[in-house]
């Protein structure tokens, strides 16, 4: 079976829905499928393409589309060719135009596509541009979604904001997205980062994500000054040197001599999995988050979680006991952060039944198996399973 995913954009700065993508081929190639990725980029689309070409996943650029191109409703010969190759398509994001036209060719020729919206169909996300957002799923995103096999929602959450849509939606899949349960069997040396950075045994909250208004990182600035516990570390990680960031470490630098927050940039690889290890609690107090992969990668590191109510997992952290929601009121923050911080000696690390949810419900080997079923019963092409292990 040839699946050809699509996406707007493969770079870095696309942040998750780039890197699912990424992770989702990546194990089915691995299963023996026949992947192909097709994306917008014009430019160099960063480390995510290269690590897909790397283990021979094709990867084909289309040029941006000319004003005359954007408003017909004809694919690219291109773009036409690529589709009609293909079993199934399995379409990223909903308002870049290759994502539209690759729809459209599969409508024309008969094939199967899957829409997975990342988040974009959202209460939250349909009220940003609000009425540039009306116009183009009036004029055409409407009738994208209604052609589709099946919309693809990875928590709860999505599904129940997405069927609010003024659409006559297909058959909506929840699968959620996941990690390479491999990178994370071994785990870094715990007592690494800590030492890196001077932090000794300090309680030591970890933020793992895109310093960028909503995600959260102002939130948990707020609590921090309402904490119960004393003498608290705080790592941001991730991109940190944009204006909003360079807003944030202003105001990390105005909070107590008590709170000492250390913003360490971008970290890849194992780099990045050290802190997870080191931390007594990881934080995510977002405004919206659709899914949130680094959730999944601090609970699999065998840390315990906080996340607000806007985030996509807070449903499925809560009911196993590996993490808390709160509201995000800096005091409820505060209030969470504090419960754990004060059972830090209590629980082993790593904390094993984090990591045993983690990577039981979310490795991308068996996401991929599944996504296999669900391609089969959506295009109705008959195939083998899909190799085990790999």
């Amino acid at each position: 079976m040839r699946v050809v995913h699509v996406i707007g954009s493969l770079a870095d700065r696309q942040g998750g829905p780039s890197a699912a993508l990424v992770g989702l081929a990546l194990a089915q190639f691995r299963q023996g499928l026949d992947v192909a990725v097709l994306t917008g980029d014009q430019g160099d689309a960063g480390s995510r393409a290269h690590e897909l070409k790397a283990v021979g996943i094709p990867v084909t650029r289309i040029p941006a589309a000319t004003f005359p191109e954007r408003l017909s409703w004809r694919p690219s010969s291109r773009v036409a060719s690529i589709v009609a190759a293909a079993d199934i398509l399995h379409v990223h994001g909903v308002w870049e135009h290759i994502l539209f036209e690759s729809a459209m060719a599969a409508k024309v020729v008969g094939k199967s596509y899957v829409i997975r919206p990342c988040g974009m169909l959202d209460t939250w996300a349909l009220q940003r541009r609000p009425l540039k957002k009306r116009l183009y799923l009036a004029w055409r995103l409407r009738s994208m979604l209604e052609h589709a096999a099946a919309i693809h929602c990875t928590t709860r959450m999505e599904s129940d904001s997405t069927c609010r849509i003024r659409a006559r939606l297909p058959r909506i899949i929840v699968e959620p997205n996941g990690i390479l349960g491999d990178e994370f069997v071994v785990l870094p040396c715990r007592g690494g980062f800590r030492e890196a950075h001077g932090i000794g045994d300090r309680p030591l909250i970890v933020f793992l994500g895109r310093v960028h208004p909503g995600k959260g990182v102002e939130y948990l600035l707020r609590a921090l000054p309402l904490l119960k516990t004393s003498d608290v570390v705080v790592a941001v990680v991730g991109p940190a040197d944009s204006e909003f960031a360079m807003r944030m470490r202003r105001q990390a630098a105005s909070l107590s001599a008590e709170s000492r927050v250390i913003f360490t940039g971008m970290l890849r690889g194992s780099e990045r999995i050290a802190p997870l290890v080191d931390a007594d609690v990881f934080a995510l107090p977002s405004e919206h988050e659709n899914f949130g992969i680094s959730v999944i990668e601090a609970l699999a590191a065998g840390c315990p979680v906080v996340v607000s109510d806007q985030v996509g997992l807070c449903h499925e952290v809560s009911t196993p006991g590996v993490g808390s929601v709160a509201t995000l009121s800096p005091t409820a923050i505060a209030g969470s952060l504090d419960e754990w911080l004060q059972r830090r000696l209590s629980i082993q690390r790593p904390f094993v039944k984090a990591r045993r949810f983690a990577l039981d419900a979310f490795d991308w080997k068996n996401i991929a198996t599944r996504w296999h079923s669900h391609y089969v019963d959506l295009a109705g092409v008959p195939a083998p399973p899909p190799a085990a292990g790999g």
